[in-house]
């Protein structure tokens, strides 16, 4: 249950179940003030994603880095860590996996989009809060749902391990790391799922997080966030 003195409410835009399920919902008020105009943003993208009542994929990680500088926080660099993961996505989807047709389509469709929000520390440390989207076909068959979980979990995942090599552009000055035993998680929703709409609602409240600024950012911090098609 999510205790409703917590949310942030937007005239015609949030409303509440006698449940307490979101049908649309806006960011956790715990998490800090909302970075300007990205949360509806993100909420016209999601959308956009989601509207066609196919499957959705979710994906959350974490970048840590450090000696940060400012060409790593710009968009710019996101889109070319996000072109490589696409690339590698590409592979994925030229294997007879359980995914690879859902990859195709995904990528024929433009099913896909970035979510992205650096946080980068004047002390020199920061971190890149990324989840990544997808929808496509549905799963053929109940019994192929966790092999199909399995699968797009493990494409996601090598997909998101990126080289140093491979994000090309990157300012030399700037090392990263990747961390994923404790940041990453997979939401997997099938239109065949009893509550699919509150589903689609309760992800794209946990990706809003992307939106806020951190409660504790110091005057020379660096916050920013896109979307990444």
């Amino acid at each position: 249950m999510i205790n409703q003195e917590r949310v942030g409410y937007c005239l015609g835009e949030t409303a509440l179940h006698h449940q307490s399920q979101f049908e649309k919902v806006q960011v956790n008020l715990e998490w800090g003030p909302l970075v300007k105009d990205s949360l509806a943003a993100f909420k016209h993208h999601f959308e956009q994603l989601t509207s066609s009542g196919a499957l959705v994929v979710g994906y959350r990680f974490t970048i840590q880095f450090h000696d940060v500088s400012q060409e790593f926080t710009k968009e710019q660099v996101a889109k070319i860590g996000f072109a490589q993961i696409l690339r590698k996505l590409d592979e994925h989807a030229d294997k007879q996996t359980e995914s690879s047709d859902f990859w195709r389509e995904a990528r024929k469709n433009d099913g896909i989009r970035c979510f992205w929000s650096n946080f980068g520390r004047s002390d020199g440390s920061g971190t890149a809060k990324i989840y990544v989207v997808a929808t496509g076909n549905q799963i053929h068959g109940q019994d192929d749902v966790e092999a199909f979980r399995k699968d797009v979990l493990t494409s996601l995942w090598s997909s998101c391990v990126l080289s140093r090599d491979e994000i090309s552009g990157l300012n030399e000055q700037c090392s990263f790391a990747t961390s994923f035993a404790l940041k990453s998680s997979m939401t997997l929703i099938t239109p065949q799922d009893e509550n699919y709409e509150m589903l689609k609602g309760l992800l794209f409240y946990k990706l809003s997080a992307l939106t806020a600024i951190p409660i504790d950012i110091k005057n020379d911090d660096l916050v920013s966030s896109s979307v990444l098609i």
